[in-house]
């Protein structure tokens, strides 16, 4: 399986509360392409179109919309946050690609050190549908240097993340079954099983 629930020591961290359809979802269709070689993801929209589908008070970020900023702002009041797209490593760090419009006044790419910076206080879920998205700055998986390891260091109980490069036109039918199977009821990791 290319993607993998990563799972929170439950003595530490807050119960989560139980997902539906009428959470705040933010779901991001990053872009990307031109950055560092990387090659255009249409099925990234196609993915966050099928996603955002479920939860009719959720908030689409695609192509253009999709900047540090206005990602920075929306997370911090959603329930759940879904990125499909590229992720790489940039500087050392683990990054998901936002677009490639804004590369040069800094908004392109969502980092360790802006989400660190920011609140999530209602996050209950984190799913980063992009390549090797557990793995940090040294492309370990136990490195802490990882959006998934700080997703869980800021107490989100559910977070979702890849530890190899996964195809993204089966991803997309992963999400949709996914999403499907959670909202019928299925725990997390039961939702991921195929």
């Amino acid at each position: 399986m290319a993607y993998m629930p990563i799972l929170n020591d439950a003595s530490r961290q807050p119960i989560a509360r139980p997902l539906s359809a009428d959470a705040r979802a933010l779901v991001v269709a990053g872009g990307g392409a031109g950055i560092d070689g990387l090659r255009p993801l249409e099925d990234a929209l196609t993915e966050a179109r099928a996603v955002i589908k479920h939860f009719p008070q959720g908030t689409l970020l695609a192509e253009g919309e999709a900047t540090t900023v206005e990602l920075s702002a929306q997370i911090q009041r959603a329930e759940i946050f879904h990125f499909a797209g590229h992720a790489l490593i940039h500087g050392g760090e683990s990054v998901l690609v936002l677009n490639s419009a804004n590369l040069d006044h800094g908004g392109a790419l969502f980092d360790v050190k802006t989400l660190r910076s920011i609140r999530t206080p209602q996050l209950q879920m984190a799913v980063l549908s992009a390549c090797s998205t557990e793995n940090g700055g040294d492309g370990l998986p136990e490195d802490f240097d990882s959006l998934a390891r700080v997703f869980l260091s800021r107490g989100v109980p559910h977070v979702i993340a890849s530890r190899w490069n996964v195809d993204s036109n089966s991803t997309v039918l992963l999400m949709e079954k996914f999403y499907e199977r959670l909202l019928a009821g299925s725990t997390v990791p039961q939702a991921l099983a195929t």
